[in-house]
């Protein structure tokens, strides 16, 4: 059980890094992952990135590669590896559609972790998967079909950080939820909407893996949606 340390009235996020430099990538193997490596590196920023098997993340200079299982792994390994960065980025996904902990409980330890090491901001990357306006198809077969029990779990993660933020758990989290991912390369025409006013913008649901990797990027440096949900896309 995270145990809250500090009262509402406490300024939570002064105790996250302005300038962000070092990035803990749980998920660097995935197509946002792989991204984000990359934007990571434009930016200048030192880079750790973790999967299952450290030998499926791309081979790049000066990408520190690490094989983590973040259901598996104990603890104190965890925080470990954890320890000295500013940022942690959670783009991990499942494997298949069958039933998953991975946003749940995933997230669940990585909280605890980065509390223990002092480690504040954190950054998950996650499908708007209860997005009204999106297509039939998308609404109907793959979300309450195809991906239920991956949704389920999302949904679960979100009632835990809905928790966590209540409590006033110390690590200040941004989801950014993404809609069909596309490889059309960086676009700079994509939107940063928080949720809940996604009806007041246009949208076409799709979201290029480039663009969701330079919100990551930028949102580890300007810290605008801490504690907030929001939607990339265009």
């Amino acid at each position: 059980m995270l145990k809250p340390l500090y009262t509402q009235s406490d300024d939570r996020t002064s105790l996250v890094e302005e300038k962000a430099r070092k990035i803990l990538l749980l998920g660097g193997n995935g197509q946002v992952g792989r991204k984000i490596i990359t934007r990571a590196l434009a930016q200048g920023f030192e880079i750790t990135a973790t999967a299952s098997n450290q030998f499926t993340i791309p081979h790049v200079e000066n990408v520190h590669r690490v094989s983590l299982d973040l259901l598996k792994v104990d603890p104190a390994l965890l925080e470990d590896h954890i320890r000295g960065h500013d940022v942690v980025v959670f783009a991990l996904g499942p494997e298949g559609f069958g039933k998953t902990t991975i946003y749940s409980q995933g997230i669940k330890k990585l909280l605890e972790a980065m509390e223990n090491v002092k480690v504040y901001r954190l950054l998950i990357v996650t499908l708007d998967y209860d997005n009204p306006y999106g297509s039939f198809l998308f609404r109907t077969f793959i979300i309450k079909c195809l991906m239920s029990k991956i949704v389920r779990d999302m949904q679960a993660m979100e009632l835990m950080l809905k928790e966590y933020s209540r409590q006033v758990g110390l690590v200040q989290f941004t989801v950014a939820k993404h809609f069909r991912l596309v490889n059309e390369g960086l676009t700079e025409r994509y939107k940063a909407v928080r949720l809940g006013k996604r009806h007041k913008t246009a949208w076409k649901f799709q979201t290029s893996l480039d663009d969701i990797a330079d919100f990551i990027i930028r949102e580890s440096r300007e810290n605008k949606f801490m504690n907030k949900y929001v939607v990339v896309g265009r």
